[in-house]
């Protein structure tokens, strides 16, 4: 099961941080699709991965695998194996084709927006509470990041690419049956405002 720890705020973590705080922290998180070429330490990322290990899991079964990629070549080689895939998907080629060909003009890795970082997180299960346990992990992940600088953005193209394609997944150097991924890096620009949102009237409230 892991080490319990205990800190000073634990059973009252409305005072650790305001929610006005917290609001203002959600509401400024953005989806970064420009990365400065600078890698991200180490001790950096593995502050990502430990709060991802935060998330709730289905029945705490905690069966996800992590994984980097932070390699050029391999990004490169991943990122070509997926545009081409969905390129070729009649579906997806529509709705993707003509822009991943456009962004290939820009970047070398035009899945990735030559991002210096890729996490993956892969499960074996087959149920659909394997991808709600990862969606939870992955948006830690990008939480945790976006509280220390970093850029990130969830990658869907590379979930669809390995779905329609598994012998991708030789190239991302993982097995499983369940997997997201997001990228991670410095962002290369800087926002003003928050993204725009209609905000839901809820039913019953």
């Amino acid at each position: 099961m892991g080490e319990s720890i205990a800190f000073e705020g634990i059973n009252n973590p409305e005072e650790i941080i305001a929610f006005e705080e917290m609001y203002k922290f959600f509401q400024a998180h953005r989806s970064i699709r420009r990365y400065k070429k600078q890698k991200v330490p180490n001790e950096i990322l593995q502050k990502v991965f430990n709060a991802m290990q935060c998330a709730p899991t289905g029945r705490n079964m905690r069966s996800e695998s992590f994984a980097v990629i932070s390699d050029k070549v391999q990004l490169k080689e991943l990122s070509g194996a997926i545009q081409e895939t969905l390129t070729d998907d009649k579906a997806w080629g529509w709705l993707y084709g003509e822009r991943l060909a456009n962004l290939a003009k820009e970047f070398e890795a035009p899945v990735y927006f030559d991002a210096p970082h890729l996490i993956i997180v892969s499960s074996q299960l087959s149920s659909v509470i394997g991808i709600q346990n990862i969606a939870n992990i992955i948006t830690y992940g990008r939480l945790a990041a976006h509280s220390i600088g970093l850029g990130t953005c969830w990658n869907g193209w590379t979930q669809a690419g390995i779905e329609l394609n598994p012998k991708i997944m030789k190239i991302a150097r993982i097995r499983a049956k369940q997997f997201g991924a997001f990228t991670v890096g410095y962002p290369n620009y800087t926002l003003y405002r928050t993204p725009p949102r209609i905000l839901k009237r809820v039913k019953g409230l």
